[in-house]
Order: C-alpha cells, then sequence, then structure tokens
C-alpha cells in the first residue's frame, strides 16, 4: 500500500514538472522542452500495460496539461471559447499518443513516438481545425539564434531534435544502466546543431543587396472611417517620395462593399494616381451582395486592383465548417478558393499573408519560393492584448524568416507587434508610429526548406 502511495506522489511530482517545464519552454526557454518530453516519455512507458480506458484518461489529461500551460492566455479572449480550444485539442493532440502506447514497442519508442508525432504535426495544418501553434519545434523561437538550420529542416526537424533530447533525458533519468553513453549521446545531440547553428548566425553576409522602400500604415484610431483612413493616408503622402511599396494590417479597411469599391477606396487611386510606381498591400475585408465576407489581401497598382483571399482561417471564430454550424452558427468568413495569388505574388515579388497563416511552416515555404520577401498582415485581436500571446507569436515568426531566409514585414494593428525581421530572425526594427518608412533588402537566394516544399 505504502509503495502504491509513493509510486502516486511520483507522478505528482512528475506532473507538476511537466506543467512547470512546460511554461517556460513557450514563453521563456524552448530548450526546456527537452524536460516536458522526456516527462511525457516516462508516462508513456508507465500506461504500456494498462486498460485502453485507463490510458486514454492519462493521455487525456496530460494534453489538456500540455495545452494549458502552453496557451493559458487564450482565457482572456474568452473562458469558453478557450476552454473549448483546450478540450478539441487536447483530444487531437491524444490520438498520436494513444496509437504509440497501442504499439507497444519499448525497444523501438523513439522511431514510433517521432513517426507518429510527427505525421501528427503535419496532418494538424492539413484541416478546418487546424492549430499548429503548438508544434514542438514552434517553442524553439524564443531561441532563433540556436535554430538557423530550420533553413534546412523547417520547424519540423526542430520537433525531431527536441524528442530525440526528451527520449535520451528520459533514458538517463528514468531508465539507463549505461548513464555515460547516454550523456555522449545527449551532448552531441544537444550541441553539434547549436554549434552549426551560431556559426551561421554569427556570419555576416558582404553580399550587396537591392532594397525595397516601404511604407507601413498602422492605423491607431478603430474608430475611424475607410474614407478617413484613406484620406490621412493621402494627405500623409502626397508632398512625400515615392515608395515601393504601402502595407497595411489585416483588416484594415472592414466590409468594403464590392459594388461600391471605386468609391470606397477613392483616395486609393488618387495615391496610385501620384505615385504611379507604388504597389499597395492592405488588410481588406470584402463584402458581397450576399452579405459574404472575404478576408482579403488587396493588391493595387495605379491600372486595377487585385485580390487574394486567406487560406488558413482561425477555427471556429474565422471559419465554421459545414458540420459544426449547428452547434457553432455560421461561418463569420466565406472561403475562396479561386482568386490573384499567383498574379500577386509574380508581379511584387513578395509574399503577402494574413495573420494565422504565419503558424503553418510548409504552406509559407511553398508559396514564399522565388520572391525576395514576406509581407505579414496581422491583427492579433484574438490575443485581446496579451502580453504572452503576443510575445509567443512573434516568436513563431521569427522561425518562419529563416526557414525561408527572408526578411519579414510584420505589420500589425494597435494591439499587436509590428516590427521588421532579418532572415535570421531578429528584430531589425519595431513600428511603433501610425506611419513608418523603411528599407528592406531583396534576398533572392532560396533556402533548402523552401525548394523541399516546393516539390513535395
Amino acid at each position: 500500500m505504502s509503495f502504491s502511495i509513493f509510486r502516486r506522489m511520483k507522478r505528482i511530482y512528475i506532473l507538476l514538472i511537466f506543467t512547470i517545464f512546460n511554461f517556460i519552454a513557450w514563453n521563456y526557454f524552448g530548450l526546456a522542452l527537452i524536460v516536458t518530453i522526456a516527462t511525457l516519455f516516462y508516462f508513456i512507458q508507465t500506461l504500456f500495460n494498462k486498460k485502453w480506458y485507463t490510458k486514454l484518461l492519462y493521455i487525456l489529461i496530460l494534453t489538456f496539461i500540455f495545452n494549458v500551460s502552453s496557451t493559458f492566455w487564450l482565457i482572456k479572449l474568452s473562458w469558453l471559447e478557450a476552454l473549448l480550444v483546450f478540450v478539441g485539442n487536447s483530444m487531437v493532440m491524444s490520438i498520436p499518443l494513444f496509437c504509440i502506447i497501442q504499439v507497444k514497442s519499448k525497444n523501438q519508442l523513439l522511431y514510433t513516438f517521432i513517426f507518429f508525432w510527427i505525421a501528427f504535426e503535419i496532418l494538424h495544418t492539413k484541416w478546418a481545425l487546424s492549430w499548429p501553434w503548438l508544434i514542438f519545434g514552434n517553442a524553439l523561437g524564443n531561441l532563433h539564434f540556436l535554430v538557423q538550420w530550420y533553413s534546412i529542416t523547417g520547424a519540423y526537424g526542430g520537433s525531431i531534435w527536441l524528442i530525440v533530447l526528451g527520449y535520451l533525458a528520459y533514458k538517463f533519468f528514468f531508465n539507463c544502466n549505461n548513464k555515460r553513453r547516454v550523456i555522449l549521446f545527449f551532448s552531441s545531440v544537444l550541441f553539434i546543431p547549436i554549434l552549426i547553428s551560431l556559426s551561421l548566425y554569427l556570419f555576416e553576409t558582404t553580399e550587396k543587396r537591392e532594397t525595397y522602400k516601404i511604407l507601413a500604415y498602422i492605423h491607431l484610431d478603430d474608430k475611424m472611417s475607410n474614407y478617413k483612413k484613406l484620406k490621412t493616408l493621402f494627405l500623409k503622402v502626397k508632398d512625400s517620395n515615392s515608395v515601393d511599396f504601402i502595407v497595411s494590417p489585416e483588416v484594415f479597411l472592414p466590409k468594403v462593399s464590392l459594388t461600391n469599391l471605386k468609391q470606397e477606396v477613392f483616395y486609393l487611386k488618387k495615391i496610385m494616381n501620384t505615385f504611379p510606381n507604388t504597389k499597395i498591400l492592405f488588410g481588406v475585408e470584402l463584402q458581397n451582395n450576399k452579405n459574404q465576407l472575404f478576408n482579403t489581401i488587396m493588391y493595387g497598382n495605379y491600372e486595377k486592383y487585385f485580390f487574394r483571399t486567406k487560406k488558413k482561417y482561425v477555427p471556429i471564430r474565422e471559419y465554421t465548417p459545414n458540420i459544426f454550424r449547428k452547434i457553432a452558427g455560421d461561418s463569420f468568413y466565406t472561403k475562396n478558393t479561386v482568386d490573384d495569388h499567383n498574379l500577386i505574388v509574380n508581379e511584387t515579388k513578395i509574399l503577402p499573408i494574413l495573420c494565422y497563416e504565419s503558424i503553418f511552416p510548409s504552406f509559407i515555404a511553398k508559396n514564399s519560393i522565388n520572391t525576395y520577401g514576406i509581407f505579414l498582415l496581422a491583427s492579433e485581436q484574438f490575443m485581446n492584448n496579451s502580453y504572452f500571446g503576443k510575445k509567443q507569436y512573434l516568436n513563431i515568426v521569427r522561425l518562419r524568416a529563416i526557414e525561408n531566409k527572408r526578411y519579414l514585414v510584420k505589420c500589425s494593428s494597435k494591439n499587436g507587434l509590428s516590427c521588421i525581421l532579418n532572415e535570421k530572425g531578429d528584430v531589425v526594427k519595431y513600428l511603433n508610429n501610425e506611419f513608418e518608412t523603411f528599407n528592406i533588402p531583396k534576398i533572392k537566394n532560396n533556402s533548402v526548406y523552401q525548394y523541399l516544399n516546393s516539390v513535395l
């Protein structure tokens, strides 16, 4: 009896360690996830011989704690919505872990874990309820200088690296007779990629690059009408020098009617006539005559306007699949697969993306190949001004800059963090004013990760 109590207490302490280190990993020090994963291996090993319902219960508890300790900031949005995210994502994350336990392969536990978990991370980006925020490799965004090799492997490579390190830590603390050998393997797996990354990070390029001159218009007054926003922009730029791009946040112009488009963007046309070589990339919420809303990027030049619709939506909050609409209500946005995406990318040599799309590694890499930069039009309103939410988001976006070896302009609404990231994930400049003008270099060489995603 006393031994059973001791084992239960041990599990509680290990569960506490799991929670604390997971919080630290996502918010302060990404390598702390090694301890989180090591404890996960421990629990998996102890569940091999349990009943299936006991396994499932433990897994659901573990994944729920993982979600809460990682993205607790969602509570600031809404307790109910946060709970739905925690429970829903916990159920989805439980599937690969349950499969790992069902295989019951102690000798091949590491390989089984890698296979099922990485398959889950990839597949979890392919459906309408995707929430790839918690890809293991994303946790290393706060140590971006240690993962410059993401330009080869992407964040999924980071997930594999952390899983291997977590397994070796598990072997050392819970299941090992030859600790010296495990320490040697752990040290090699840990430090070799770090040394490679630091050499890439510290290497300064001497290549001279052409630049884009960009004006970011970050409106600070949400109560301004679309007409007044564009008039304010026109009055600001009409006596200044021309720029290559004018960029705004996501949903900069809400509920723009397609039938009244010319009237709504009257002052935008005046800007285009004044500066015919300037291109605009604005976040626009288009509304058709059926009152359907489309979250889009408007690309304009002196001749005409084109539109690219958002491809990745926040589940339920932005887009609700048909199967859930009786429970969750109608979808806020309507999906549209046919748009001017290719035309915009080919003409500008820029990949413009909208907020939630930035957390999809393969999606960004596949679409940014042969471009010279990435413009992220974000809103971050769903974070409700959460310090931790905005910090995690910025760290994840850093990894997209590294993976694709591109300068990334993050233009967000007043509640978000607007900044310029270089190809190493460093913040070159924060954009704190309503109007900011700056230059970014054109980077024309593609990364290995971009090539890999373009052929897959």
